[in-house]
């Protein structure tokens, strides 16, 4: 995640100037002031921002971000370009897993090249990545999805499996079985998986989890996860 140096973190839900924001913001540390996201003129629409790419490296003023949003009907992921000099966001573009009715969220985001890969969370699915091809000049892609199978791999059974932040090709989360005590172990990738071979809603080929040697002691363990051959 990289962030501008008069640019804040994003978050969401925060009283701002006295408003209570049920949306996401920007807080620009520069120029002390917010700025509300109001999808379809609503402060209402339980949106969030989780992750922020700055396009163009260092000193631009161009930003990515990405995170989830009930203003489209149902819980979607969804991207939406900011720019700090304009103080203005874009148009936001939304997404489900697999593009099918199931509530999703976006929780990081890497540029690659043509595009953005995302790591996201999908209710009755587990962790997922996609990604999305853009943005141009007609926005951004449809996503490619593929699942990461950390549920079904020799990690688990979990009580909880969540995917986190992602770098290039890797992501990375944790995971609680049922007799571990916290910090919750992580499974962070050991190879990458190329999510443009993935076809809609199948894991990428290839792709397959390593459980790492030792007892479950509860604190963070490498895991290889969705590694490609």
């Amino acid at each position: 995640m990289t962030a501008g140096p008069a640019l804040a973190s994003p978050a969401r839900a925060r009283a701002a100037r006295g408003v209570v924001s049920g949306s996401a913001f920007i807080y620009s540390i520069r120029t002390r002031r917010y700025r509300l996201l109001r999808p379809h003129g609503s402060l209402s629409t339980k949106s969030t921002f989780y992750g922020i790419w700055q396009d163009g490296g260092p000193g631009s003023p161009r930003y990515t971000l990405a995170g989830g949003s009930s203003a489209h009907g149902g819980r979607r992921g969804f991207l939406i370009n900011y720019s700090q000099r304009a103080g203005r966001f874009g148009r936001p573009f939304f997404f489900t897993y697999a593009s099918r009715p199931v509530p999703t969220h976006f929780d990081g985001i890497t540029a690659v090249p043509g595009g953005f890969n995302l790591v996201a969370l999908a209710v009755g699915h587990g962790p997922a990545m996609a990604h999305v091809r853009g943005p141009g000049s007609a926005g951004f892609s449809r996503a490619r999805w593929w699942l990461v199978p950390v549920s079904s791999s020799a990690l688990c059974p979990c009580q909880v499996v969540t995917g986190d932040t992602v770098w290039r090709n890797r992501a990375m989360g944790l995971y609680v079985n049922s007799g571990d005590p916290p910090p919750a172990p992580t499974w962070p990738s050991s190879r990458p998986v190329d999510p443009r071979q993935a076809g809609p809603g199948g894991p990428a080929p290839g792709a397959r989890v390593h459980r790492p040697g030792g007892p479950a002691t509860g604190r963070p363990r490498p895991a290889a996860c969705c590694s490609a051959r």
